[in-house]
């Protein structure tokens, strides 16, 4: 009898755990929370950006002040930013999940990341 008592809690005790984990995105399950960050001083002319499952970077931001960021969540992929017009000693840096997995510094007046985001982030 006790046996049975403490299967059935310890089954209820997985599941809730296994739940919490998907809901909370602990698995990437629903894809990573990606984040995207140019910083420095004054503005950038352009900055130009790939999301996981994008083909090519797009300009998503003109004649901008920095420091400037953007946050999506997406499986996995290639994800790139590129700013250029910006000061020199200007970085960027890709996250994901929280993590760090890129990070640049400019020099002549642009600044690049790139990093493949997949299931080790």
């Amino acid at each position: 009898m006790n046996k049975k008592l403490v299967g059935v809690g310890v089954a209820v005790a997985l599941v809730a755990g296994l739940t919490g984990a998907y809901t909370t995105n602990a698995f990437g399950a629903f894809g990573h929370d990606l984040r995207v960050e140019v910083n420095g001083t004054g503005r950038a002319a352009e900055v130009a950006l790939a999301w996981p499952g994008d083909f090519d970077p797009v300009a998503v931001a003109v004649d901008t002040t920095l420091p400037w960021s953007a946050a999506k969540t997406r499986r996995s992929g290639v994800f790139i930013v590129v700013a250029s017009g910006v000061a020199d000693g200007a970085t960027c840096r890709l996250l994901s999940n929280g993590v760090e997995i890129a990070a640049g510094t400019a020099e002549d007046g642009k600044v690049a990341c790139l990093a493949k985001v997949g299931d080790r982030y």
